[in-house]
């Protein structure tokens, strides 16, 4: 399995073909968790910094209503009744072409066809460097209005060993609510402005250790075992402004995330197989955080947004700046 290189003065990034996955991002240090070794990128069992997709997040019922008016019926892959990131046909393993590839921008292409669940889709991928800032882009086209909903996995660790846990890490995000699910994780619908117990733990519009997020006693923290697996959606969708915000416990190194996307799930990675990452490193629980920029979770049956709720033309805009 070949990784390919992006650098500039200020950033270097690798990438695989398999899942488009991000290997490295940083300069002389990975701010992202990798595996130890590229075949297992194979598998993938953390979703490690691979392209999520037909539709990312969990969706339930397990359905949705197409262009037509048709009733289409989606695979369960979690539980009985949900369908978490597209399903047992996930594009997270899709082996994506390289078309192109210069020192500081590689273009990919995939046509998804792999579901029989929705229309045929296809993507152009681009990973472009400017300054300190990898800027990620994914264009599709579909002959049909059709589900779409893409998201990058990119787990993070800003400690200087990924042995320690990113509990002691600082985070912020723009002004959001907080999606509230039910017992098996799936979205209800219900938003809350974290303005009085029991979520105001999770309102981060000013830097809060993650650790003190985990402390939180709630339904949404019984079912996360303490860890974070949280939708916020975000009150003014801008890629102006960053969303999203994380520092070390020094602050000595910090990333900003800016999107052109509503809503943004953050995982704690709360479970774990034992996978080695890093430097022969054995993964834990909460060895890094992802913030998957993504289309408010189970749209597809709660759906009030401006967002046609299916496209044919899609365009999904992630900037990564590293400080």
């Amino acid at each position: 399995m070949e990784e390919y290189h992006l650098s500039n003065d200020q950033l270097q990034v690798r990438f695989i073909r398999q899942g488009a996955c991000l290997t490295y991002l940083g300069k002389d240090y990975n701010y992202l968790l990798r595996y130890h070794n590229l075949s297992d990128y194979q598998t993938n069992d953390l979703y490690l910094s691979t392209i999520v997709g037909r539709n990312a997040g969990r969706t339930s019922p397990c359905y949705y209503v197409d262009h037509l008016g048709k009733q289409v019926a989606l695979d369960a892959n979690e539980g009985s009744d949900v369908h978490l990131h597209g399903g047992h046909q996930s594009m997270k393993l899709a082996l994506w072409d390289l078309v192109e590839l210069t020192p500081t921008e590689a273009k990919l292409s995939l046509t998804d066809q792999a579901s029989e669940c929705y229309a045929p889709m296809t993507f152009t991928l681009t990973y472009r460097l400017e300054g300190n800032r990898l800027i990620t882009t994914i264009e599709g086209y579909a002959d049909e209005p059709t589900v779409v909903n893409l998201t990058n996995h990119a787990f993070f660790n800003l400690n200087e060993s990924k042995a320690d846990p990113i509990t002691n890490h600082w985070l912020r995000l723009a002004p959001a609510q907080l999606q509230l699910f039910n017992q098996s994780g799936v979205a209800t619908g219900e938003l809350d402005a974290m303005l009085t117990s029991p979520y105001k733990v999770y309102n981060c519009t000013q830097p809060t250790r993650i650790e003190s997020m985990m402390k939180a006693e709630n339904p949404m923290a019984e079912r996360t075992g303490g860890g974070l697996d949280f939708a916020y959606l975000f009150q003014e969708n801008t890629d102006m402004e960053p969303k999203v915000e994380l520092f070390s416990a020094d602050h000595q190194r910090g990333i900003r995330i800016f999107s052109n996307q509503e809503s943004c799930v953050i995982y704690t990675m709360n479970q774990t197989n034992g996978e080695i990452i890093n430097d022969g490193i054995q993964a834990e629980p909460y060895a890094g955080i992802t913030f998957e920029m993504q289309r408010l979770p189970n749209y597809l049956h709660h759906f009030d947004t401006d967002v046609p709720r299916l496209e044919s033309d899609y365009l999904y805009q992630v900037t990564y700046e590293i400080i």
